[in-house]
């Protein structure tokens, strides 16, 4: 079965809400894409920072068992890796970004936040790469409508998996950006709206526990004078 296949097949299976059937299907279609393997010096790869971003890059060698990039952010810049942590680009990288955004879209559905949000990332470093400047998020001003809605899926879906993770902070930078950088307001202001909500909710819920923690300490010491004014009572 060809990759487009594959994907449509995937397509069909998010519509009816089957998630993990979904994802079989994308994650099939995305390792025929890219062969699983780096193979040979020029290969076009995405390198995993310990941000938990990506970066794209070519190799340049291969010196025992280890795999060296060239950046193509920084072209006096390399990494010397093993092979499994590169993930291959494919020839055909619209392909391959819609693969990631589907993956993203169905792991989040299933909440599986922390795979929602890689995939994501996988899905910008590819949109980075399409795009040829390899730009940062915070420098699309002035981009065409097409590059920057690209970004802004990617960037929207990582933040809202960010924030169903518990990291509100985070999810908030991607809110800003959106904004401040012209990505795409709209999704911005929905993104920052969805986290001003769950700082409301936990607010209230930490108030509510400090209550109860107030309460239990209260009884608590209640509960101690009774026993101390009873164990003098019986000493006498």
């Amino acid at each position: 079965m060809s990759v487009i296949d594959l994907k449509a097949e995937g397509v069909a299976l998010f519509k009816d809400q089957e998630w993990y059937r979904a994802i079989e299907k994308f994650e099939k279609a995305l390792e025929s894409l890219t062969t699983g393997s780096v193979t040979s010096c020029g290969s076009s790869v995405l390198y995993r920072t310990d941000s938990g971003d990506y970066r794209s890059g070519i190799v340049s060698d291969f010196d025992e068992g280890l795999v060296e990039v060239l950046f193509d952010d920084a072209e006096d810049e390399e990494v010397q890796v093993k092979p499994s942590k590169l993930t291959p680009i494919a020839e055909d990288r619209e392909l391959q970004r819609s693969l990631y955004m589907n993956c993203a879209r169905a792991e989040f559905k299933l909440g599986k936040n922390g795979r929602s949000a890689n995939k994501a990332s996988l899905a910008l470093a590819v949109t980075r790469v399409l795009d040829g400047g390899f730009r940062a998020e915070t420098s699309l001003q002035g981009e065409d409508d097409a590059f920057r809605k690209k970004m802004a899926d990617g960037l929207s879906i990582r933040g809202q998996a960010l924030l169903k993770a518990g990291k509100h902070v985070m999810a908030q930078q991607h809110a800003d950006l959106l904004i401040g950088e012209g990505i795409d307001e709209a999704k911005g202001k929905a993104l920052a709206k969805e986290v001003l909500a769950f700082r409301t909710k936990r607010m209230k819920s930490n108030r509510e526990l400090s209550k109860q923690l107030a309460s239990w300490v209260e009884g608590a010491m209640e509960e101690n004078q009774k026993i101390t004014k009873e164990q003098g009572q019986e000493e006498r």
